[in-house]
């Protein structure tokens, strides 16, 4: 989908819009959402009517593409590096008595955790 707007801010209020910092190009984290509030949208506008609900679904479609989708990729990465890291204590203390508590304890992290 392709997202054309204009922004007319009134002149006598500034603060009448909720700020978005909307990026240019993005990734979004939800894609289904996403493609659910475009087919909304459409379905609105076909009615041929003004209706408020448009402007809250161009809100709601704005507010997705601000949820970047990197930062889901980030925790998971931090899963892994951890997931990393308990492996090379294994492989490098497998001669020593190992057990979870022991390499929670060697990584600062809580035994649920690993």
């Amino acid at each position: 989908y392709w997202l054309h707007f204009e922004v007319k801010a009134p002149d006598s209020n500034p603060r009448w819009l909720t700020h978005l910092s909307v990026p240019q190009h993005t990734q979004v984290a939800d894609p289904q959402a996403l493609i659910a509030l475009f087919r909304q949208f459409m379905n609105e506008q076909e009615k041929h009517q003004r209706s408020p609900a448009l402007e809250f679904i161009v809100l709601l479609i704005l507010q997705q593409l601000t949820v970047d989708a990197r930062q889901n990729e980030n925790a998971e990465a931090a899963g892994v590096s951890l997931a990393w890291k308990v492996q090379q204590l294994i492989r490098t203390h497998y001669h020593l008595p190992l057990s979870s508590s022991v390499l929670a304890k060697e990584l600062h992290c809580n035994v649920d955790y690993l």
